[in-house]
């Protein structure tokens, strides 16, 4: 993606965000808060989901700005672009991060991360989910 303005679209950003909340909720009832090799990743995914929000906000916010019927936002407009140009960038910078956090937690890597999402989702999700609450029990009770 050269252009983040251009790859990153509300179904993607819905993705995202939603993926992300789920793994979060789930890393949190199995006390992935509270655990010293968890609590990085956990955290990792409750930002993805925060600056998507805030992404998808902003974009929003660009494409609708004609119809507010405000006197003056090129200001607005220019600031915008640059905090929505820091958003995608953002994003962009952890994926490898948390690409490696996954590798150290054990988990094979597709050939590529959007492969996920052309397979079926919701049997990867859960495949997850299964050993992150295997290793997340395994190191509670050790």
């Amino acid at each position: 993606m050269d252009d983040p303005k251009n790859g990153f679209t509300k179904k993607l950003y819905s993705k995202l965000i939603s993926t992300s909340m789920l793994l979060e909720d789930f890393l949190d009832f199995h006390g992935a808060k509270n655990n010293k090799d968890w609590y990085f990743y956990r955290e990792l995914s409750a930002a993805i989901r925060h600056l998507s929000l805030g992404a998808n906000f902003q974009k929003h916010l660009s494409n609708r700005l004609l119809f507010y019927d405000l006197s003056d936002y090129k200001d607005f407009k220019k600031d915008g672009e640059v905090t929505f140009d820091f958003l995608t960038q953002t994003l962009m910078k952890m994926a490898p991060i948390i690409l490696e956090e996954a590798r150290l937690h054990g988990f094979r890597m597709i050939n590529s991360a959007m492969m996920i999402f052309r397979k079926s989702l919701p049997t990867t999700f859960f495949a997850m989910i299964l050993m992150i609450r295997t290793k997340i029990c395994r190191k509670r009770t050790s």
